[in-house]
């Protein structure tokens, strides 16, 4: 016989509904008892974590990018520094009730996971001293693996995947003029901006 859980958060426990439905789910109990930590991500979490704390689950946090305030600094200063690139900072006008929710959910936090040193150490030192923050590096071996060579023969042409969205945010305006004029460039568009 199926549990009536599985149906909603599958064998594994990861919840593929949405994110007030599953924050309502932990707060009904019709999360099975054995689940004793809710994992959600930036900008996703405060419902669910309100709710897991109810229920005195752990609550552990991923937050992929740089904490809100250093954020916003690195945002305003790219749009004072090159202002017709203005338009493609995603986030610059963040209003108030998100910032305030940021905050609300690193309180929430138990533990804060983090991709790199910088976001790491983006965090405010408060945060740093109160909550455990582990360091989970993604998408990148570990200092200590040798690289490889990579087969590249000399005068040929260096080829890199970009593989973000075209904004001033990741850094186009500044990157493109250092490339020079023989710069070859291949986009593939999604119909929704990240």
């Amino acid at each position: 016989m199926a549990r009536p859980w599985r149906r909603r958060f599958g064998r594994s426990g990861v919840s593929r509904v949405p994110i007030a439905t599953f924050a309502k789910a932990i707060a009904s109990n019709r999360v099975p008892a054995r689940v004793r930590a809710a994992y959600a991500y930036e900008d996703a979490a405060e419902h669910t974590f309100d709710a897991a704390h109810r229920r005195d689950m752990a609550c552990i946090y991923e937050m992929p990018i740089a904490h809100w305030q250093t954020v916003q600094r690195l945002l305003h200063e790219e749009a004072q520094r090159l202002p017709e690139w203005r338009q493609t900072i995603q986030g610059l006008d963040d209003s108030p009730a998100k910032l305030e929710r940021k905050v609300r959910e690193i309180e929430l936090a138990d533990t804060i996971i983090v991709p790199s040193r910088f976001v790491l150490d983006s965090l405010p030192a408060a945060v740093r001293a109160a909550k455990r923050c582990v360091l989970a590096p993604f998408g990148a071996p570990s200092p200590s693996a040798r690289a490889e060579p990579s087969g590249r023969h000399d005068g040929g042409p260096l080829r890199v995947i970009f593989a973000v969205a075209m904004t001033q945010r990741k850094g186009w305006a500044t990157s493109l003029p250092r490339c020079g004029s023989s710069i070859a460039a291949t986009s593939s568009s999604s119909s929704s901006a990240r």
